[in-house]
């Protein structure tokens, strides 16, 4: 099984359909719409939010990709392998992305200072990769945002080769759009 991770607004979901582009089918339910801040969608699947009490749907799951947020990653059941891309991003831009969003949304948490946030996100961060690491049924491959902006195509071979290497790369590069990016501020 294929599972895209990272924080919050750190391009789980630009992964997503790189790799759903590419040939690895997202597994997602579609409940969560697109909206200004996701123009092509979220591709999530809401029992993920359970996975610490329920993980029998993953089963179901084989064979696809499905975005975990890092903090559910010890919930993967030991029986099965996981390949893990984890999405990597400068934690001050995640931090002015997701305020953003709550700005948009006018939500009081937009006004929270940065520095205690990136710092606990960096802890919690670094717990889940050296959780990953002692993990013998995890393979995991680091993405960084923003190199896949600037380098679409070797970031797409390096992905597909850690995959299995029978993706369509071209397919995928074709996903990530720069000037979007930019234009969103999520850049």
């Amino acid at each position: 099984m294929t599972v895209v991770t990272g924080v919050p607004r750190s391009g789980t979901s630009m992964m997503m359909r790189m790799l759903d582009s590419g040939g690895v089918r997202a597994f997602t339910d579609g409940s969560r719409l697109p909206d200004i801040h996701n123009p092509d969608g979220y591709f999530e699947y809401g029992p993920v939010k359970r996975l610490a009490k329920d993980s029998s749907w993953l089963d179901v799951a084989r064979g696809r990709s499905i975005k975990v947020i890092y903090r559910l990653l010890r919930y993967l059941p030991e029986r099965m392998s996981y390949r893990v891309i984890f999405m990597e991003r400068d934690l001050a831009d995640v931090f002015e992305s997701q305020r953003k969003m709550l700005l948009a949304a006018s939500d009081p948490a937009a006004h929270q200072p940065a520095a205690p946030i990136i710092a606990a996100l960096t802890g919690e961060i670094q717990a889940a990769r050296s959780w990953l690491e002692s993990q013998p049924n995890i393979q995991v491959f680091p993405a960084s945002y923003e190199a896949i902006l600037e380098s679409p195509e070797t970031w797409c071979a390096g992905i597909s080769r850690f995959l299995g290497g029978d993706l369509n790369e071209s397919a995928m590069a074709a996903v990530v759009d720069r000037a979007r990016a930019t234009i969103m501020g999520t850049k």
